[in-house]
């Protein structure tokens, strides 16, 4: 098992998904596998840009992928607005990642998530 501290610091240029009136409401889950570890505060009416600043402990097997799902809460269903994943493996080898990341589904891209993992 490998110990690791993520802070999601926050999310730029993202795509509205509710049009030009509308307003997401943005929050991240943290997956590892198909398991939801960790979520994030909703971030109300958010724009194209949103601050989070909120730090996890997770453990994670060396080979597992972490992934960030970005989604927009609604009333009925919650859309997902974009993902990116990163093996544990590339923590480990470098101890270190922090830096911006893109963001997107099915190709394309929808913004960018600026994170960093370390191992402790």
């Amino acid at each position: 098992m490998t110990k690791l501290k993520i802070n999601i610091k926050s999310l730029r240029n993202l795509v509205n998904k509710e049009g030009v009136s509308g307003k997401n409401d943005i929050y991240i889950v943290i997956k590892v596998g198909m398991c939801e570890k960790f979520k994030t505060k909703t971030f109300e009416n958010a724009k194209d840009n949103c601050e989070f600043n909120e730090t996890f402990d997770l453990e994670a097997d060396e080979g597992d992928l972490i992934k960030f799902k970005v989604l927009d809460e609604d009333t009925l269903i919650d859309d997902e607005t974009g993902h990116f994943e990163i093996n544990v493996d590339e923590v480990v080898e470098k101890g270190k990642v922090d830096d911006w990341f893109d963001i997107g589904i099915d190709s394309q891209w929808t913004g960018e998530i600026n994170l960093s993992l370390e191992i402790v």
